[in-house]
Parts: structure tokens; sequence; C-alpha cells
């Protein structure tokens, strides 16, 4: 019928009903993992999450049916499980014909103990059925990235590891692990593999050696978002809000009273706030192209970005707002400290407001000057980049 793997309070020895998880009649805490074979394309049979907590069923977290194998056919997989106070609960699987996809599924009023035990129940019914159970490790504490598991399917290698949003991952390689001692030397035999926090399932070739070593490699990934400006204005877009439009956000060599005179590490192109001085009872804003953070895996993004600020330091004012693309709402600002006067370009970065992730935003970089006419070259920006993690 199936089997299920279970957390929660239940006693060791407790059977359970396998497929159906550990319910309140054994257990006042659990969650149970579950892979359902009964009956193939009955309504019930799949994968999914259901749970327990304060000793009522709380049903099913997470579901998706489908024949897990087909009569007389064997499946070979990986089962991987994590469980953590923020993110709840992650199930995926492997090998199966239908496969446990369940990323940060929430489990509502859940409550952990470090007395909890750990049960996998299985059962046959109706027909029979044999579960080889092989590799099983089981870590407690704060989550940590844990080694690849590697395994062979058909002529192909499948490898299967913990990643996070904003890493890229080389898979390094080598026949003579003795001669080539140092693993961070060996070759690069797959190289900058994205991430699809929180788990990568990768399946290459297998290679014709008789026999290969390997090893991941985790690495910074470049800006999810990225922006010089030497290739023109693209997708970015400027406004004006005042009456007179004396002061536009231009691109260009930045050129004032004050301030810089090229774009940042000596480019040709810049943002800048006018290419001379600004003008005074301005309100400009300057516009990205849409930014989409409603990738999975995504905790942090984070914008960084070389400016230069040169305008009066009190009344003359300018910050970033963070907006839904969708109806330019504001989702949070950032504030650039507009009363320091720079001598040299210099880099910003801060993270975007939480509220920002899960969203596609526009960030919008806003200048305001007051009544005073002042000889100075105002904000200029460069290099924009918004990083992911």
């Amino acid at each position: 019928d199936g089997f299920s793997f279970n957390y929660g309070n239940a006693a060791l020895g407790t059977l359970g009903w396998a497929e159906e998880g550990i319910g309140p009649g054994d257990a006042s805490e659990n969650l149970s993992f579950e892979v359902d074979t009964w009956m193939n394309f009955d309504t019930e049979q799949g994968v999914n999450i259901s749970g327990v907590a304060g000793g009522v069923d709380v049903g099913q977290l997470a579901f998706t049916n489908g024949a897990i194998l087909n009569d007389g056919a064997t499946v070979t997989g990986t089962v991987s499980i994590t469980w953590d106070p923020v993110n709840g609960a992650t199930f995926i699987t492997t090998g199966f014909d239908t496969n446990a996809e369940f990323i940060n599924v929430a489990t509502g009023a859940f409550v952990p103990d470090d007395s909890h035990t750990f049960i996998i129940s299985a059962r046959v019914g109706g027909a029979n059925e044999t579960l080889l159970i092989d590799n099983l490790c089981i870590l407690t504490g704060p989550p940590t990235k844990t080694q690849f598991e590697l395994r062979n399917v058909g002529s192909d290698l499948e490898f299967t590891f913990d990643s996070e949003a904003g890493k890229v991952y080389d898979i390094l390689s080598s026949t003579d692990p003795e001669a080539e001692p140092d693993s961070s030397a060996w070759a690069v035999w797959q190289a900058d593999i994205p991430a699809s926090a929180p788990v990568n399932v990768e399946t290459f070739a297998r290679p014709a050696d008789a026999k290969r070593f390997f090893v991941i490699r985790e690495k910074d990934a470049p800006p999810f978002f990225i922006e010089d400006f030497e290739s023109g204005q693209g997708d970015w877009t400027t406004g004006v809000n005042d009456a007179n439009g004396n002061t536009v956000w231009v691109l260009g060599s930045p050129n004032g009273s004050t301030g810089p005179t090229t774009g940042a590490d000596g480019s040709g192109n810049a943002f800048t706030t006018n290419l001379g001085d600004y003008a005074n009872d301005a309100d400009i804003f300057l516009r990205s192209p849409v930014i989409d953070l409603t990738g999975g895996g995504i905790t942090t993004a984070t914008l960084t970005l070389d400016h230069y600020r040169d305008a009066d330091g009190f009344g003359d004012l300018f910050g970033v707002r963070v907006l839904r693309a969708g109806d330019l709402s504001e989702l949070g600002t950032l504030d650039s400290d507009p009363i320091v006067f720079d001598s040299e370009w210099v880099e910003f970065s801060e993270n975007l407001p939480a509220s920002a992730v899960g969203e596609e935003i526009i960030l919008e970089f806003w200048f305001t000057s007051d009544a005073t006419n002042d000889a100075f070259s105002g904000w200029s920006i460069d290099h924009v980049a918004v990083g992911l993690r």
C-alpha cells in the first residue's frame, strides 16, 4: 500500500498506518511524508505531506495525485525531507513515476521537540510490494549543506545536492585523486549550474572512465540583474513631476560645476541629474526595467550600485523607492544619505525590503531640489545590480 516517514511524538515501535502516516490516535504532534502506491490511478494515490498538531488531524498539507510505479515494475530513487520552524517542510523525491516536489510547505501549529521520534511505517494490502531503504541519513540542528548524492540512472549519472538562491555550482572531477590530492584544483567537469533552491537534481551522461571522482563547488552567482549603461538606456525610463522641466535624468558623461566627469571606473556613461548642474524646484525620477523576484528559494535581494552624491546637503534630496511593477505602489524605500558630499564614486549596498521578495518590482531613483539655485551636479548612478540569496 505504500510507506511514510514520520517525525513526531509517537512512541518508538508505533506501527502507524503506512501511506496514511501516523494519526492523532498515536501522536499529538506529527508530520508524515507519505508515498501511497495503493491501486494505480486511484484519487488517493500519490505523494503528500500530512500532519497532526495539538492532537488534531490537520489533513493534507501538500498532495500530488498519480501512480508511483506500474504493476510488476521496480523504481529506485532518492527521498529528501527537511523541516525547520521558519520555512516549514520540504519533501522531494526522484525516480518515481510521480514525484514529490513540495518546497517550504507551511506546517501550521505543529510543535517540534528534541524528544520526537523518527518512524518509517510501511505495509502491503491487496498486493505484494518490496520496499528497500538504504543510505539513511538523519541530521538535526540548524540547516546545513550536505554532501551530494550520486546514483546511476540508465546511462546517466544523477547528482542531488542542497542549493541556495544566489549561488551557482561547479562539479569538479578527477580519475586519480591520489595523484591530485587537492580536490579544489580538480578539473571542472560541469560549470556554472544555476541553483534551483533548496535542492538541485542534475543529470549528465556517465563518463566512459572505469573510475571517476567528483566534488561540488559552490560560488556566488553573477548578479541576477546588472546594468552598466554602456550599451545605452535600454528599458530604463525617466519622468518629470515638476512644472518647469529644467532638470531631467540624462545618460552620458556628467559635467557639472562640481562632482564627477565620467561614469564609475572612468566609463563613458552614467545616469545623472542633468549633464551639467541641476536646476531648482526639480522633481524627477528614473525607473528600472521590471525585475522579477518571484522565483522559488529567494529569501533576500540586495541592491548595489556606484553613486556620486553632490547636492546642497540639506534641501535637495534623493533616494530609491521600490515599486510593485503591476500598479507602481510603494513596497519600501532605501536611504541613499543625500546630505553626504562625495569626492569620488562610492559603492552603495542595501537589502531590498522583505515585501519585495515574491514580487515583480521596479526601482525608482527619485530626486527633488528646493527653490534655491545651486551650482552642483546632483546625483549620479552607475553599475546598478540586484543580487539574490
